[in-house]
């Protein structure tokens, strides 16, 4: 399901809102997930600020 929606591995994905739904935004599109899906996804969190990585 996520696959048809565009979370695939190794894809960029921003968390809009936590809690039920958790709120995603792939690219141009955001979309609500409950928390049973929400807590099968596993993620790298890389941390930003304007775009540039945070240091250490």
């Amino acid at each position: 399901m996520l696959e048809a929606m565009g979370v695939e591995h190794g894809c960029e994905v921003e968390i809009c809102k936590v809690g039920s739904p958790c709120i995603l935004k792939v690219e141009s599109t955001r979309f609500g997930v409950g928390r049973e899906v929400a807590a099968r996804i596993t993620a790298t969190v890389t941390a930003t600020v304007n775009g540039s990585p945070l240091p250490g």
